[in-house]
C-alpha cells in the first residue's frame, strides 16, 4: 500500500515498506503503526483505534479537545514508555485549515505524523511515532515513544546552566530544520529536549508545522524569537545568544544558503521577541511556577470522567457516576469524599442547536469545563485556590449533555471566622493578604466575571485566605485597568471583609504594591469612596 505524504501542498516521496494502515471502517476506524514496533504493540493488545483510545495513563498536559497523556506498555522482554495524545473531537475548522495548508481534509494527529515522517526522510532528529489513528467517528490519537535521559531546555539550563557544547547542538539542529524548509510555530523552550549525555537537542510538537522545502526567512525569525521569548533573561546571557546565532549561521552558510549579516538578525528576532513576550502560548509558560507541583489526571470512562489518581484508585467507574452525576438537578454540592471536604458543580445542557458545534464549543462554555481550566491554570501559577480532583463532560445522550467539576475544600469560610478575629493587626493582615492574591490572580490573567451571588469569597487555611469561588473568575489573558476596576468592583460589593473605606483602602495598598503598572488615581477614588 502506498501512504501519500503531504507538506504544504508539496508532495514528497512516500514511506513504502515503512508502515502499515489498516482498512477503514465504522467499527474500527483506521490505524497506521511503524513496523519496527508492530510486533510489540499488537502482543501487548494494541490493533484497533479502540484500544489506542482506551489506553489507561496518566494525562500530564493537553487544550481543549485534546490531551496528552503518559502511558507504559510493558511487554514480556520489552518496556516502552510513550505519550499518547488523543483528540477527543477533531473539529471541522482545524480539517479546513490543514486542507488550506495542503494536508488534506485531517486531524492534527495526522498532520503530525506526515511532518515526522517528513522529518525522518530529511535524517533530521525527530521523536519517534509509534502509531496514529481515528476510530471513524471523530477521535484521533498519535503515540509518541517517550525520549528517555532527555529534559526540558528550560529546565536543563536551570539545573546545568548552559555550555558551549549546548549551544552549538542546538544551533545545528535548528538550522538543520530551518534549511530543510520545516516551519516551527510551536517552538518553545518546553518542546526543545536536551539529552543529559550528549547534550544533543530534539524538537517535539510538530502538528502545526508545514514543510517548504526550502529555506525561509520570515519563518525562522520567528522561530528563534519564540524561543528567546519563552527562555527568562536569566538563563542564557546576551554572549551566549550571539555564540549561538554566530553557530546558526555557519550552519547555514554549510549547507549554501546565504547568511544575513549577524546584526540584522539579532535585530529582527528581538523586534519579533518583544511581541511574542504578550502571546497567551508565552504568558502561560511564564506565569507557571518551577515549584509547582505536576498535575495528573486518570480517564475512568472517557471524557465522563477524569480524576487525579489519589481518588481514582479502587474507584469503579459505576460508582463514580453514581457520585458525580447525581439524578437530581443540584447546580452545587459539599459532601464528604475519600476523607475529604468537597463540593461538586453541575451543568446539564439540552440546547440542540449548540451540539450542532459539538464538544469543543461546550468544553468553552460549560461552568464546569471551564472552572476546570482555571483551576489548572491556577494551581500551574502556584495561587492559593481549591485543588481539582475531578471533572467530566458526558456526551452519551446525543440531546443532552452534562458535565461537572469536583474541587477539594480546606479551611473555614472568613465570613464564619470573622466575627472570631478579635485583634485588630489580624484582621489587617488577612485584608492585606487579600489584596495580594487577588493581585497575583489578575496577573495570571483572571477577573471576576460577574458578582457573585454568595458572600463567602475567601477561605482561611492556616491563617492564609484562599480564593474559593473559582467558577466566579474568567481567563481574559491580560487584565486591563477598566477589567481590574470592575472585577475589584464586584469584589467590594460582595465579600464581607470590604464593608467599609478603611479596609477596602487597606486591601488596594496591598494589591497596588504588587502590580506591575499602578492604577491611576481615579480608580483608586473610585474604588474607595463607592
Amino acid at each position: 500500500m502506498q501512504v501519500e505524504s503531504r507538506t504544504g501542498g508539496k508532495r514528497l516521496p512516500s514511506l513504502v515498506g515503512r508502515s502499515l494502515m489498516s482498512e477503514v471502517s465504522a467499527e474500527t476506524g483506521a490505524v497506521e503503526i511503524n513496523p519496527r514496533d508492530l510486533a510489540f504493540l499488537h502482543a501487548v493488545g494494541l490493533k484497533h483505534s479502540t484500544d489506542f483510545l482506551n489506553c489507561p495513563g496518566e494525562i500530564v498536559g493537553g487544550h481543549v479537545g485534546r490531551n496528552v497523556s503518559r502511558v507504559i506498555l510493558q511487554g514480556q522482554n520489552r518496556e516502552i514508555v510513550g505519550y499518547l495524545k488523543r483528540e477527543h473531537q477533531v473539529d471541522w475548522k482545524d480539517r479546513f485549515k490543514h486542507a488550506w495548508e495542503g494536508f488534506g481534509f485531517c486531524s492534527k494527529s495526522e498532520r503530525e505524523v506526515r511532518i515526522l515522517q517528513e522529518l525522518e526522510l530529511h535524517d533530521l532528529p525527530t521523536p519517534r511515532w509509534l502509531a496514529w489513528g481515528n476510530n471513524g467517528s471523530g477521535k484521533a490519537f498519535l503515540l509518541i515513544q517517550e525520549e528517555s535521559g532527555s529534559y526540558p531546555l528550560k529546565n536543563w539550563l536551570l539545573t546545568n546552566g548552559y555550555s558551549k557544547r549546548l549551544l552549538g547542538n542546538l544551533a545545528q539542529t535548528l538550522a538543520g530544520y530551518h534549511a530543510a524548509g520545516f516551519t516551527q510555530p510551536d517552538l518553545l523552550a518546553k518542546h526543545v529536549l536536551v539529552n543529559s549525555v550528549t547534550q544533543e537537542c530534539l524538537c517535539i510538537d510538530w502538528q502545526r508545522s508545514v514543510c517548504r522545502n526550502k529555506f525561509h526567512y520570515r519563518s525562522a525569525i520567528e522561530s528563534l524569537a519564540r524561543l528567546n521569548a519563552s527562555l527568562p533573561d536569566a538563563l542564557l546571557s546576551n554572549t551566549a545568544k550571539l555564540y549561538f546565532l554566530k553557530k546558526y549561521c555557519e550552519v547555514l552558510l554549510t549547507k549554501q544558503i546565504g547568511s544575513t549579516p549577524l546584526a540584522v538578525l539579532v535585530r529582527d528576532i528581538e523586534r519579533k521577541t518583544r511581541t511574542f513576550r504578550n502571546s497567551r502560548a508565552i504568558l502561560q509558560e511564564s506565569r507557571q511556577l518551577e515549584s509547582a507541583s505536576e498535575q495528573r489526571l486518570i480517564w475512568l470512562d472517557g471524557e465522563a470522567l477524569c480524576l487525579i489518581p489519589e481518588i481514582a484508585t479502587g474507584l469503579s467507574p459505576d460508582t463514580a457516576r453514581v457520585l458525580f452525576y447525581p439524578p437530581e438537578e443540584r447546580t452545587e454540592k459539599k459532601f464528604c469524599f475519600a476523607e475529604r471536604s468537597v463540593r461538586l458543580l453541575r451543568e446539564s445542557n439540552s440546547n440542540c442547536l449548540r451540539r450542532l458545534f459539538y464538544l469543543k464549543s461546550l468544553r468553552r462554555i460549560l461552568m464546569p469545563m471551564v472552572t476546570a481550566r482555571i483551576a489548572f491554570h491556577l494551581q500551574r501559577a502556584g495561587l492559593a485556590v481549591p485543588k481539582l480532583l475531578a471533572f467530566g463532560l458526558d456526551t452519551e445522550n446525543k440531546c443532552e449533555t452534562h458535565s461537572f467539576v469536583l474541587l477539594e475544600e480546606k479551611g473555614v469560610l472568613i465570613d464564619d471566622r470573622i466575627e472570631c478575629i478579635a485583634e485588630l493587626e489580624s484582621r489587617r493582615k488577612i485584608i492585606r493578604e487579600c489584596g495580594e492574591l487577588i493581585q497575583r490572580i489578575h496577573e495570571a490573567g483572571c477577573m471576576l466575571r460577574k458578582s457573585p451571588c454568595k458572600r463567602n469569597l475567601f477561605r482561611l487555611e492556616n491563617n492564609l485566605p484562599e480564593f474559593e469561588k473559582i467558577e466566579n473568575l474568567q481567563y481574559v489573558r491580560r487584565v486591563s485597568e477598566q477589567q481590574c476596576y470592575r472585577s475589584l468592583k464586584r469584589l467590594f460589593d460582595t465579600e464581607i471583609l470590604f464593608q467599609n473605606r478603611t479596609d477596602r483602602l487597606r486591601f488596594l495598598q496591598a494589591f497596588v504594591r504588587g502590580r506591575k503598572s499602578p492604577l491611576s488615581r481615579k480608580v483608586l477614588v473610585r474604588l474607595v469612596c463607592q
